[in-house]
């Protein structure tokens, strides 16, 4: 079974947040309270690790060290169990000395929260910082619809198909960690579950602190996704051959496509477009309240 934080539930389809990532630059000391409750200052790093010994008995944590170029001095592990993972990273070998204090922490809220712990490493890194700010998020779309139905257009975008099956394929468009990067994958074989699901993740991406991206911009980046109306039918029972789910597909991408078929094999095809195709609309209420909840998160 799917584990979910805050998500809304909409004619059957999931729409959650899969994964956050939070940025900043965090001042070289910090003022905490000592065990008498007077006020120290002590290192940053050094209070974050504090954090973290203060709750062994919750979580696991594991230290790397960077020393290559754009990668980060410190970085942490932290293993809540069950599936929720947190990764913190600080002092980026970048272009200047100011890159040192650059901070980074990536999780899944659907695996990660809620979680008391988290949630105060956050707030910690957050509050004592500069500017710090919600650089990459992905919403995601659970449809409980097979992933042999649906079918996604081809746009202006990057795009890659990786298949072992019908069934077992997914699709990208776009690059990785940039505005409007799409994924559609069989989301019952990755989670091995008993029913039908298909996921729908889309990144939005900002590139600093003071950039701002409006919610129409994120609908734009939305592609065009076609489904069998009907799910419960397969191929088999729907007659549909393998080339003809080829000229199904590419009909869906230009529909001039039918002009150059027989007319018998165009009528076929065009009468699967009419009865049992529908374009996945997505239910843009709900991506806006999820969007404004990251946004406002720090």
């Amino acid at each position: 079974m799917l584990r979910y934080y805050n998500q809304i539930v909409s004619n059957g389809c999931t729409y959650s947040v899969d994964k956050i990532i939070i940025k900043g630059s965090f001042r070289s000391e910090v003022q905490v309270l000592d065990f008498w409750g007077e006020t120290k200052t002590v290192p940053f790093l050094y209070e974050f690790q504090q954090i973290l010994y203060r709750n062994e008995d919750v979580c696991i944590f594991q230290h790397y060290d960077g020393s290559g170029w754009m990668q980060y001095k410190d970085s942490w592990k932290v293993d809540f169990g069950n599936g929720a993972v947190a990764y913190f990273a600080f002092g980026l070998n970048g272009y200047s000395g100011a890159d040192l204090t650059r901070w980074k922490v990536e999780f899944n809220p659907n695996k990660s929260l809620p979680n008391t712990v988290l949630e105060q490493l956050i707030y910690f890194c957050s509050s004592n910082s500069s500017c710090p700010y919600v650089s990459e998020f992905d919403l995601a779309v659970d449809i409980p619809i097979s992933r042999e139905n649906f079918f996604l257009l081809k746009d202006k975008r990057k795009y890659q198909l990786i298949m072992n099956s019908v069934e077992d394929r997914t699709e990208y468009l776009g690059s990785r960690h940039e505005m409007g990067f799409c994924k559609l994958y069989n989301k019952q074989i990755e989670s091995k579950l008993k029913e039908p699901m298909t996921r729908f993740e889309m990144t939005v991406s900002v590139d600093n602190s003071d950039a701002v991206v409006s919610f129409s911009d994120v609908l734009s980046r939305v592609p065009e996704i076609y489904y069998f109306d009907n799910y419960q039918l397969t191929h088999d029972e729907l007659c549909l051959s393998g080339t003809d789910r080829v000229l199904l597909e590419y009909a869906l991408q230009n529909p001039v496509v039918l002009s150059m078929l027989s007319r018998r094999k165009a009528d076929r095809i065009k009468g699967y477009l009419d009865n049992h195709i529908c374009r996945l609309e997505l239910n843009q209420e709900i991506l806006l309240q999820l969007y404004s909840w990251v946004v406002d998160l720090v």
